[in-house]
């Protein structure tokens, strides 16, 4: 545990520094590939050993990873439906897209996420940061998570990509599609 996970919690600590939102896929991508660094370093066997345990569990070609959707909550339609007229609920079955303007309230069990695949997820997240690590270097992806996680609050997409293709000369999207 010392070795293993501890490292990859210790990320995780230091990401929360300044409270950033920042998609799941950054967060243990992220906590991986740093936290199997220094795993490495402490023990090169053990460190070697994960890696492998990690990727192994990869299988993208069955199905995509859809790491843009990992760790995102999504209001369950019958949450809404239960808290809305029969005149708008009809409009609603009718218009997808069509939501009233009411005061909704919802509690934890009114959301879903999409937790599939997981182990598949954290693989595929520890991918983009080695092909990062590979393609530009490890200071360039150290420097590009330290300014990321100091930013306080959501980190939208938008600005994501904006911070990857400062740092990298790369598209979001390239680096998540599956």
């Amino acid at each position: 545990m010392v070795l293993e996970t501890m490292p990859h919690e210790q990320v995780h600590d230091y990401q929360s520094r300044n409270r950033a939102k920042l998609p799941l896929w950054v967060l243990e991508g992220h906590a991986t590939w740093a936290g199997l660094r220094i795993t490495t370093l402490l023990d090169p066997q053990i460190g070697q050993s994960k890696r492998e345990e990690t990727l192994s569990r990869v299988d993208l070609t069955a199905m995509p990873a859809k790491l843009a959707d990992w760790g995102d909550r999504r209001i369950k339609r019958e949450a809404m439906l239960r808290q809305v007229s029969p005149e708008d609920r009809a409009k609603m079955e009718a218009d997808p897209a069509y939501i009233p303007n009411v005061p909704f309230r919802f509690t934890l069990d009114d959301f879903e996420s999409d937790e599939s695949r997981t182990l598949e997820r954290y693989a595929a997240s520890l991918l983009i940061f080695e092909g990062l690590e590979e393609r530009h270097g490890a200071d360039r992806v150290r420097r590009w998570m330290a300014e990321i996680t100091a930013t306080t609050g959501n980190v939208s997409k938008d600005m994501l990509a904006a911070s990857i293709m400062k740092h990298f000369g790369e598209e979001l999207a390239e680096l998540l599609k599956d």
